[in-house]
């Protein structure tokens, strides 16, 4: 610990995507171009590492969460799904709806034996084989916003603003401080980007707080 504060990496419940799909009005245009339709929703997605899905008191666990469980009554709950057990390759499907092999991400960088380095399938970056929900909603007139730790690739070929997004406000590794621009793991320098630009941490950084409040901005 630092002055008192824990020192975590972004592999916890409190921090790592809000993706926002979002547009004046609403959208959902036929094609890239067209007016959106007011009948379209706009969506709010919020993915966290390391939660399980009992984790919510919406499923029936013992913690309170209760502005997560006003977000499933007024929103869609799903009952039937799939999953990866670590979170690049769950991201990386999330973000296509493909599985994770075609996406670029057979295992977590680091995670996997020599010979599964860099093959087909084994990049661990999110490859242009696959189109992103954000490329496809902004072609049907949405507006497209991403906040927290993105870890889809650090070239900046492969950063958000490269991969549909309209803003973004991301960390482009998988680990940091969630307080300073230091590393928290050995090796593993942590890299923010605005719209594709790099940026330096504020002084009163805090990491679940500040990527909340940039999405507003955002919205």
């Amino acid at each position: 610990q630092t002055g008192g504060r824990p020192r975590t990496h972004l592999h916890t419940l409190l921090a790592a995507l809000l993706l926002c799909l979002a547009v004046a009005g609403c959208a959902g245009a036929k094609a890239a171009g067209d007016p959106p339709h007011a009948s379209s929703p706009n969506i709010l997605l919020i993915l966290a590492d390391d939660l399980g899905w009992s984790d919510l008191g919406a499923y029936g666990s013992e913690i309170s969460t209760p502005s997560l469980d006003r977000l499933a009554r007024e929103g869609m709950r799903l009952t039937n799904m799939h999953a990866h057990v670590a979170c690049s390759p769950s991201r990386a499907m999330l973000l296509t709806g493909v599985e994770s092999h075609r996406t670029g991400f057979g295992t977590m960088a680091g995670d996997g034996p020599p010979e599964l380095k860099d093959p087909p399938g084994y990049e661990t970056r999110l490859n242009f084989r696959v189109v992103t929900i954000a490329d496809m909603l902004r072609r049907a007139g949405y507006r497209t916003y991403i906040t927290g730790k993105w870890d889809m690739g650090v070239p900046d070929e492969y950063t958000p603003d490269k991969r549909g997004f309209d803003r973004s406000w991301v960390l482009l590794n998988g680990s940091a401080d969630h307080f300073e621009q230091v590393a928290a793991m050995e090796g593993v320098e942590p890299a923010y980007r605005m719209d594709g630009r790099p940026v330096t941490l504020p002084d009163d950084f805090y990491s679940s707080r500040d990527y909340t409040d940039r999405m507003l901005e955002f919205v």
